[in-house]
């Protein structure tokens, strides 16, 4: 990786949005994610109801987050393509470096996982367990679970969020600002998109250290590729620790 970080940001024209309509862009984000949660809420409820489908809360729960985080990733990417429409600009510009390089993918696969496992170790050293157990166990097939999760949690939101925060947000803070103040900016706006961790100590200081580390890999390469790997590792591994530790039966 080159080291760029001093240099003044070579890209004026991406992308092509004030960073005060973006700020707009993420408030109807946050509005949107509680609509579509309170839709699979609703029709959750209304199956169960009427085809007296009996859920414990946790795979109540399930039910409703898994669902509506795939459709709610999903509206925010078609929204970002549709306002691309109405530019010069298609997705392939959001990557600076749209190459997959190899090396890129594999560098974010590694940082990403051993930044999850590392934050997972700690966290065990601390409450004496990587991942709390389930309050209510579910009695769905675990890996049809396992792997709507990977799907949900890692791969869309890896893909979604990377887009979104680093090859948009960071990109336009990058336009005005230094690379500590973008670095900084840009993970706050981050970390507060993901407010439902912000009562989680420990969940919410590995997003901000995410967010942080994730800025600097495209500063440094200038590639989307090794963002969207360090994204979907680090979500993927959490996810597998805590079926193996909790769920996967032994």
């Amino acid at each position: 990786m080159n080291d760029r970080g001093s240099e003044v940001w070579e890209r004026q024209d991406f992308p092509p949005w004030s960073i005060k309509v973006l700020l707009l862009w993420l408030v109807g984000f946050l509005a949107l994610s509680g609509v579509v949660a309170i839709f699979f809420a609703y029709g959750v409820s209304y199956l169960m109801s009427n085809y007296n489908i009996e859920l414990n809360p946790g795979e109540h729960y399930f039910s409703i987050t898994m669902p509506s985080h795939i459709a709610y990733k999903g509206l925010i990417f078609l929204f970002i393509f549709l306002q691309l429409k109405k530019t010069s600009f298609s997705l392939e510009n959001i990557w600076i470096s749209y190459e997959l390089h190899m090396r890129h993918v594999v560098i974010g696969l590694l940082v990403g996982t051993l930044l999850m496992s590392l934050h997972l170790l700690i966290h065990r050293a601390i409450t004496g367990q990587m991942v709390p157990p389930p309050q209510y166990p579910m009695r769905f097939v675990w890996y049809i679970t396992l792997s709507i999760e990977l799907v949900s949690v890692a791969i869309i939101a890896g893909i979604v969020e990377e887009i979104l925060f680093r090859g948009i947000i960071y990109q336009a803070l990058r336009k005005y600002y230094s690379l500590t103040i973008s670095l900084l900016l840009s993970t706050t706006i981050f970390a507060l998109f993901h407010i439902d961790l912000i009562l989680n100590p420990y969940a919410i200081t590995y997003v901000i250290f995410f967010g942080v580390i994730a800025a600097f890999l495209f500063e440094q390469t200038r590639s989307l590729n090794i963002c969207i790997s360090f994204h979907i590792a680090g979500n993927a591994t959490e996810a597998l620790v805590r079926y193996l530790t909790h769920i996967i039966p032994t």
